[in-house]
């Protein structure tokens, strides 16, 4: 995410433009995330923005990494039985809650696609900054 910021840094013109900019793209990135808006109640032509936005897989990866931990593997929790109730342990419930998938492997696409991201907003960075003028 701060890659982000840095390339509308380097790409905008002035402060009055990176502003504007920057609290539209935290819009997006939190309402596309997952939890505002699940990924099922997205529409179909606005996907796109949900499988690319790098809060989304961030959150995701925070979520299967805390939510399959062994002390959350576990049917009673808090006094309720989720094995009996709802047929799955209390971690899965809770990532089935919000739509995040409870396989481990979703962590690793989530760093992989962070760091791919970092690597990619910093290029464009790069690209962007001798544009720059001083004042």
């Amino acid at each position: 995410m701060t890659a982000w910021f840095f390339f509308l840094s380097c790409a905008a013109p002035d402060l009055n433009v990176a502003y504007p900019v920057s609290v539209v793209s935290i819009l997006f990135f939190v309402v596309f995330a997952g939890f505002v808006i699940t990924k099922e109640q997205i529409p179909d032509y606005l996907i796109w923005i949900y499988w690319i936005n790098p809060m989304a897989w961030g959150v995701r990866a925070l979520a299967v990494n805390q939510y399959t931990d062994s002390s959350f593997d576990t049917c009673v929790y808090n006094g309720v039985d989720y094995c009996a109730t709802y047929n799955m342990t209390m971690g899965e419930y809770s990532l089935t809650t919000f739509e995040v998938p409870t396989e481990k492997f979703w962590l690793w696409y989530g760093m992989v696609f962070m760091a791919a991201a970092y690597v990619f907003f910093m290029f464009l960075s790069t690209t962007a900054m001798p544009r720059m003028t001083t004042v």
